[in-house]
């Protein structure tokens, strides 16, 4: 089954995010479950992140939920709002960038 996960960064959280950057990436390539994407949510004009969004592929909501409570920018206050909501994929569109190239 598929995951969304929408986390929504608090208030003046750049300095937060950017220190724990690394272990955040770290956290997401060590996952026992499948990330199919993650990226930042950015602002309209494009030039601040105000969250992410991230889908895992997981046989329980249990799984996710394990996961992003251990994931650094949870654990530093960087996402102040983590929501998990069962996602049905109808079309599977997304590319890595090896497949692009």
């Amino acid at each position: 089954m598929y995951w969304a996960v929408w986390c929504e960064d608090g208030d003046d959280v750049a300095e937060q995010r950017s220190q724990n950057s690394s272990a955040h990436s770290q956290h997401l390539n060590a996952t026992p479950i499948r990330m199919v994407m993650a990226g930042p949510l950015i602002s309209d004009d494009g030039q601040k992140s105000t969250g992410s969004l991230l889908v895992f592929e997981a046989d329980t909501r249990e799984q996710v939920e394990k996961q992003m409570q251990s994931d650094p920018f949870v654990t530093s206050g960087v996402w102040t709002k983590v929501k998990i909501s069962a996602f049905k994929m109808s079309r599977e569109t997304i590319s890595t960038a090896a497949e692009v190239g």
